[in-house]
């Protein structure tokens, strides 16, 4: 059986809409451990600072030296985390590996494992077939809430996964939802459910 690999960021099959919800609510959350890590690293500078050396021999000179070394990194890692903080936050989005396979125990279907999670582990991912052929959908992650299908082309060459990338299915749903179908003994009801 022949084994393709491939990659797709999570935000080339999001909706714009929802491709911006996630990007704020990660940025969110890198800020917040980002933050946390700014202070730290200012807490272990503060902490060198206020230690002082009372003792003037040749060990504690050389202790001193080492202090001073690590201020140094310190304040380093500091403007570099400040700097991120205050004009740098670039989110490309989670890579999700995808794995393509043809199943010869089903027919020699194409199928596709994709990693929603973007952790790198397949183990637990579910091998999805085309739509048409077992009527799977998943869910895209990382709070996107987004379901999606896959659809093979060209005797497994092209990988096609599927999204509502708009607002037509809720249309629709709402189209299909309303409609009331003639009733058997041939009287129509309107739209608030009374007979004509």
């Amino acid at each position: 059986s022949e084994l393709k690999l491939a990659a797709v960021r999570l935000y080339e099959l999001l909706p714009r809409s929802v491709a911006r919800r996630v990007k704020k609510e990660r940025k969110e959350v890198f800020m917040v451990k980002h933050m946390a890590l700014l202070s730290k690293t200012q807490l272990q500078l503060d902490e060198l600072n206020q230690s002082k050396n009372k003792n003037g021999d040749e060990e504690v000179k050389d202790e001193k030296d080492v202090v001073e070394k690590k201020k140094k990194e310190l304040k380093l890692l500091l403007e570099q985390l400040t700097s991120i903080k205050e004009s740098y936050y670039e989110d490309s989005g989670p890579l999700m590996d995808i794995l393509m396979f043809q199943d010869n125990n089903d027919g020699g279907v194409w199928k596709a494992v994709l990693d929603i999670h973007a952790t790198g582990d397949l183990t637990n991912s579910i091998p999805m077939a085309p739509f048409g052929h077992a009527r799977q959908v998943g869910e895209l992650g990382f709070g996107s809430h987004v379901t999606f299908c896959i659809q093979v082309y060209d005797e497994g060459k092209t990988l096609s996964i599927v999204t509502d990338a708009g607002s037509h299915g809720t249309h629709v749903a709402g189209i299909a939802a309303s409609y009331f179908a003639p009733r058997e003994d041939g009287e129509d009801e309107n739209e608030e459910g009374k007979k004509k």
